[in-house]
């Protein structure tokens, strides 16, 4: 990572220039830093990425003869950041179903508690029935027999 991170004293040794042309260069092209906004105290070195240093590179004219590593190390980065951002919504999705999965559950486990309730009250309704008839009956013929 630390090789991926340029600052301008590296850059000016890199490209053989001093630190004012390539401060300069980076004005005139309009690069911001990565930290630019970042930094806690303003003498902190500005860093730069790869894209800044092949940038002025050519801005110099200079021929970077490991350009095609750089290229491919920053097309590397783009499929990884490209990756990344495909995980991170998978993980939404993931995280937003298990959250209408558990609303589900606790519903079905509300409904399973209001059967219960519901059978147990029916099955009591049902024990009193026959208590209900035989006090009917006993009644009914209390009158007649005059028990």
């Amino acid at each position: 990572m630390a090789d991926d991170i340029y600052t301008i004293t590296r850059l000016a040794d890199e490209l053989q220039k001093t630190r004012q042309n390539v401060r300069r260069r980076i004005k005139k092209l309009d690069i911001k830093a990565l930290n630019e906004d970042t930094r806690v105290y303003q003498t902190e070195p500005l860093e730069y990425d790869k894209v800044t240093y092949l940038k002025l590179a050519e801005s110099f004219g200079i021929s970077v003869c490991n350009t095609n590593d750089i290229a491919n190390d920053i097309a590397d980065d783009i499929v990884k950041d490209e990756l990344i951002q495909v995980l991170k919504d998978q993980l939404q999705v993931a995280n937003e179903e298990k959250k209408e999965l558990r609303k589900l559950l606790d519903q079905q486990q509300q409904l399973n508690l209001s059967d219960k309730n519901r059978v147990e009250r029916l099955e009591l309704e049902l024990k009193e029935i026959p208590e209900k008839n035989a006090e009917k009956k006993k009644g009914f013929f209390s009158r007649w027999f005059g028990s």
